[in-house]
């Protein structure tokens, strides 16, 4: 389980140099939540950077997947046409 915010604080000032870097990812990292909790308080998602980085990842594996997909529906001829135009247009077919 997650220390508190304010047990990262006494652990901080205590001079504890782990918990300085959880308290100050969790307090820079952060992204306040459109809910109030169940006292109304405000609620924070952590780890924000990291959610990016994956969630780029994820976008590019689904990119890459529909890329495929249409790549197989078309016939054999149009995908071999389309690699020899791709050669000739960046120079690297060497009929250029």
């Amino acid at each position: 389980m997650f220390d508190t915010i304010q047990k990262l604080k006494y652990r901080a000032s205590a001079g504890i140099a782990q918990a300085q870097d959880e308290l100050n990812s969790r307090l820079n990292d952060r992204m306040e939540l459109p809910l109030p909790g169940l006292h109304g308080e405000k609620l924070y998602l952590t780890g924000v950077t990291a959610l990016r980085e994956k969630a780029a990842v994820l976008n590019a594996m689904y990119e890459k997947q529909q890329f495929l997909a249409l790549w197989n529906q078309i016939s054999e001829k149009q995908q071999l046409a389309g690699i020899v135009f791709f050669l000739i247009k960046t120079g690297k077919s060497g009929l250029s």
